[in-house]
């Protein structure tokens, strides 16, 4: 029904939150100016939708089709996967979205973007701490029955030049350390 912020000192103590969002919820920026909520269209799960809300303007955009958002460090781009690839976005300049890896289901031609028919793990993103670069798995064998982990590849793309470097063989969901700031 919404969503509490909370200093991470009082985490799991009786102190009330920060700030509350009523009926707000997805993944907020890091500087708490957006929230960007994946959602489906009239119950499809196969017609996603990104909604990203300035939290204060409330003024909202729609991405579609886009799924599974992730915020760079400093704000200015969102990142997401479309059922083709891997798209970015400058929310602070407000530019239309821009592929920066194509990237189709490789276990088959039937359904050869990212669905719920085929229930494969579609790439998810983390930004790297200076904003350069994305790191996500992505399907590597053509045919298998079965979702494992050693059917998959961890990437990395540089976001201005399209630079892709496999990282290494076997393994789903990487995440980008970002640094521990101070107070």
């Amino acid at each position: 029904q919404g969503t509490a912020l909370y200093e991470i000192d009082n985490c799991g103590t009786d102190k009330e939150p920060a700030a509350t969002y009523q009926t707000i919820s997805g993944v907020f920026s890091p500087d708490l100016q957006y929230v960007a909520e994946a959602g489906d269209i009239n119950g499809d799960f196969d017609d996603r939708i990104i909604t990203i809300l300035n939290l204060k303007s409330g003024e909202e955009r729609v991405l579609h089709p886009a799924d599974f958002p992730a915020w760079s460090r400093d704000t200015q781009w969102l990142a997401y996967t479309g059922i083709d690839g891997i798209y970015v976005v400058n929310i602070l300049k407000n530019t239309d979205p821009v592929r920066v890896v194509l990237y189709r289901n490789p276990a088959g031609d039937v359904y050869p973007t990212y669905s719920n028919v085929n229930q494969l793990p579609p790439p998810e993103v983390s930004w790297s701490p200076d904003g350069q670069w994305l790191v996500y798995h992505r399907l590597t064998v053509e045919k298998h029955s079965i979702n494992l982990p050693n059917y998959y590849s961890i990437f990395k793309v540089n976001i201005e030049t399209g630079e892709e470097i496999k990282m290494v063989d076997g393994g789903m969901y990487p995440n980008w350390r970002w640094p521990v700031e101070e107070p």
